[in-house]
């Protein structure tokens, strides 16, 4: 058995080490925070599901994407209309449909966790009406 003498050089390497494993993990916690753990089975149902719960009603939604000095901008825009009116122009099946189009985009996109944060950052009492859009 050889004994080395652990010299303040190994000491820092070792601690530099250790401080690059913790930030690594730090920034990994921050990324699924942000991002989201794993969204490929989001559907247009798990988006009615957030809809419905966060405001009550199947509210109808609708996805904008424009391009400003030079990045991309999303905005699903939580619309004032919803399914439960006797006026909506969809039956359940095409809103779920629609729903489906709207989930697939924002999966695509890598979107989904940043969704649900801002549907979970809106005010208790902030819902659509007429003239004013929950973007």
């Amino acid at each position: 058995m050889v004994w080395t003498q652990i010299t303040p050089k190994m000491m820092l390497t070792w601690v530099t080490l250790k401080r690059t494993e913790l930030d690594r993990e730090i920034l990994r916690e921050k990324l699924e925070r942000i991002v989201g753990t794993d969204d490929s089975s989001f559907s247009g149902i798990d988006l009615a599901t957030l809809i419905r719960n966060k405001f009550g009603r199947s509210y109808d939604v609708q996805l904008i994407k424009k391009e400003f000095m030079g990045r991309n901008l999303l905005a699903l825009n939580v619309m004032w209309k919803y399914m439960e009116q006797r006026s909506f122009p969809l039956i359940e099946e095409e809103y779920i449909l629609r729903l489906s189009y709207v989930a697939n985009i924002l999966k695509c996109w890598g979107a989904v966790s940043h969704v649900r944060n801002s549907l979970e950052k809106l005010k208790e009492k902030e819902r659509p009406r007429i003239g004013k859009v929950n973007t």
